[in-house]
């Protein structure tokens, strides 16, 4: 009888007699061992989901050592894990306590366990925000008016047409010169009123 090179699987010849018992159930045992130890040394995935403070990591493969998940929550410090169902510490990779922002929604989070210690390779600091993202016409939000601004606005200029509409008699018509004055572009604008007959 002869066998494989990598796994010494037994390869029945032509002559063999064959028992299974003792021929064919090791190789099946010897294929078992080394694809459960395959599946041990690959990177797995886990699912994470957040219940008030408690980021909950199950494994697709329970006991996988390392594995990856897609976070849909943000990470604050004080928060805690359970892995499996199991309360677990969670650190960086330099030994550290993870602080608010280690990572971030939509971040795929890679993680490894010994023992109760789980390690997560993220940022020990806070993961900063693309520049980009926050743009709207490559402009930053301060740049543009706040609600509060158009608020003042329009009740400035409801202000001045209520006033400048009691101030013209009957019949007259009367032209208004507003000047905006913004430092870059001044813009006149004549506004004629008219009160109704």
């Amino acid at each position: 009888m002869l066998t494989t090179t990598h796994y010494n699987l037994n390869i029945v010849e032509g002559t063999d007699l064959v028992n299974p018992l003792t021929q064919l159930n090791p190789n099946f045992e010897a294929i078992d061992t080394a694809m459960y130890n395959n599946e041990m040394a690959a990177l797995t995935l886990a699912t994470e989901l957040k219940s008030g403070t408690v980021h909950a990591i199950t494994r697709t493969v329970t006991g996988a050592p390392l594995f990856r998940f897609v976070a849909t929550s943000d990470f604050t410090a004080g928060d805690t894990f359970t892995l499996d169902g199991a309360q677990v510490t969670a650190l960086t990779t330099d030994g550290a306590a993870l602080t608010t922002g280690s990572y971030r929604i939509g971040m795929v989070v890679l993680a490894a366990v010994t023992g109760s210690v789980m390690t997560l390779f993220v940022s020990s600091g806070t993961v900063a925000t693309a520049a980009d993202s926050e743009r709207l016409g490559g402009e930053l939000p301060a740049y543009y008016a706040t609600a509060a601004d158009l608020a003042t606005t329009a009740q400035t200029a409801s202000a001045a047409g209520t006033l400048a509409s009691n101030a013209i008699p009957k019949g007259a018509v009367r032209n208004i010169v507003y000047t905006n004055t913004l430092p870059d572009d001044p813009v006149s604008t004549t506004l004629y009123l008219i009160p109704e007959a």
